[in-house]
């Protein structure tokens, strides 16, 4: 029997591995060739980013907090596991949000998508833009397309709406995602679709009118555009053979979603499914190596043991991946010496729920760059998301550091809470001792994708095929960071699998 050895336990490689036995129940088991599944972690915990904390009655996401509701993956994974009666939505007193510019709170323009400017009347009556601001980002509708190939996100949303915008609206909302900056991030690796209105349509702001003219009924996005559900979409998870249904009437509208016993049910969810389906999993204990020997791979843990696969799929990021290899992981240095990380801490501090009355409506706010605050945004949790907090108390979480800024690498647990504590009162006067604090570091721990990325993403896949034939690369190091990106990553990386063993099998009849 075959056997597929997953390195890494985040989302990619949990996804992969739920593919690869699901898979096994309908492709492979004519043939018989369903293939052994091992997933390899080398924390004591699977999930990677997803860890939630639940303390005093709270829910505490200490990673994400949700996804993105319109993006297939995580949709066809969440209903293939049973999850869907424990979605939650964001709470009605959750909708809207702010930017921090100028030492006040203005809120975030109605018909942003993905923080591009949809309609002209909030644009125009936005306090974040100038008179003349206002005018630069209205010439989008009449400036000419921009040049071939890939370009900084930062670029790319300066030529079309000018600085104004780019600075005080767009930078502060999509830097967020990646915790980056927009002069070094690659648009095509982490919003192509904008490069492909402007190819269909010249200018983005027409290419929303006319979506939503196509579309009266529903909310656009620029990526997907109707977001009404596509009957004849299949399920990713599901063995391609199942529509996948729409959201329940209770969650449907919402931009993000969650669960309401936190993410943490997902991973949960998954591993159950996984050991139920015979796969089999080790924690707590790192790959030290990997050398090919003849066809097969042979994977040698941190105890010693080794692990012998036909194929591999590496959920680890590009720097990881090339010291398992040595001498043969050369197809990966280009990708590790062009992705840095950027390191994030985020604090969640609780309080009593009176605090939460001095607050506008809405579920946080985000800081534009150069205005002098030490955090890059502060979410109001028990707005936001009404089940992670019982009654009588008020949560917030506060996310520091990104790119070029080493504050989440500096400063200890009791520092980190001091600065939480100190920005909360700045900016939202709320100077009261919370009555629990919860810091949280990610080191390292956000890829930013520089320009050109795909391309040499590209060339991995190819120098991995012809060199190191059955290994094959998924996670947010390659293919985005949201976690239906990440699911997807993980999944595409199985059917990678699925089509090399059963390649492998014909040439050898």
């Amino acid at each position: 029997m075959s056997r597929v050895a997953i390195v890494g336990g985040g989302l990619s490689g949990l996804a992969a591995a739920y593919a690869l036995s699901r898979r096994a129940a309908e492709p492979w088991r004519a043939s018989g060739a369903a293939p052994d599944v091992v997933l390899i972690e080398r924390a004591a915990r699977f999930g990677g980013k997803i860890h939630t904390a639940r303390r005093d009655g709270l829910i505490i996401e200490r990673g994400p907090d949700s996804f993105l509701a319109r993006k297939p993956a995580i949709r066809a994974l969440i209903h293939a596991l049973g999850l869907t009666d424990m979605l939650a939505a964001v709470g009605p007193e959750g909708r809207g949000s702010y930017i921090w510019h100028a030492g006040r709170l203005h809120a975030i323009p109605e018909g942003l998508s993905a923080g591009i400017p949809t309609r002209l009347r909030p644009l125009f009556a936005t306090s974040l833009l100038t008179p003349r601001g206002k005018l630069r980002a209205a010439l989008d509708l009449v400036i000419s397309r921009g040049p071939e190939g890939d370009e900084s996100l930062g670029a790319f949303l300066e030529r079309r709406f000018g600085h104004e915008v780019r600075r005080r609206i767009a930078e502060p909302l999509l830097a967020g995602i990646y915790a980056g900056d927009v002069d070094r991030l690659s648009l095509m690796a982490t919003f192509p679709q904008f490069k492909n209105l402007e190819r269909a349509h010249r200018s983005l702001l027409l290419a929303m009118f006319r979506a939503r003219r196509a579309h009266p009924a529903a909310s656009t996005s620029p990526r997907y555009g109707a977001s009404a559900p596509d009957p004849k979409t299949h399920l990713p998870f599901a063995g391609g053979a199942e529509a996948l249904p729409p959201w329940p009437e209770a969650v449907r509208g919402s931009t993000f979603l969650s669960l309401k016993g936190g993410l943490a049910d997902l991973v949960e969810a998954l591993e159950k499914a996984l050991e139920e389906g015979g796969t089999q999993l080790v924690r707590g204990v790192g790959v030290q190596s990997v050398r090919r020997d003849g066809e097969v791979y042979r994977l040698i843990l941190d105890d010693g043991a080794t692990i012998d696969a036909d194929a591999l799929i590496l959920a680890v990021p590009p720097t990881e991946a090339r010291r398992l290899f040595g001498a043969g992981g050369a197809p990966f240095d280009a990708l590790a010496a062009s992705t840095a990380y950027a390191s994030v801490a985020n604090v969640a501090l609780w309080f009593d729920e009176r605090v939460m009355h001095r607050l506008p409506p809405g579920s946080g706010f985000v800081v534009a760059r150069g205005e002098g605050r030490r955090i890059a945004a502060c979410t109001w949790t028990t707005r936001k998301w009404p089940h992670t907090t019982p009654p009588g108390q008020a949560l917030f979480r506060l996310y520091i550091g990104g790119a070029g800024d080493d504050t989440a690498e500096r400063l200890d647990d009791e520092s980190l809470i001091a600065l939480a504590r100190a920005e909360l009162q700045a900016t939202l006067g709320i100077a009261e001792a919370p009555v629990g604090a919860l810091p949280t570091r990610w080191l390292g721990a956000m890829p930013q994708y520089a320009v050109g990325h795909l391309d040499r993403l590209k060339a991995l896949r190819k120098a991995l095929a012809e060199t190191l034939p059955g290994v094959f690369v998924a996670g947010s190091a390659y293919d985005g960071v949201g976690l239906p990106d990440v699911a997807e990553s993980g999944r595409r990386a199985a059917e990678a699998v699925q089509r090399y063993m059963e390649s492998v099998k014909g040439d050898r009849r």
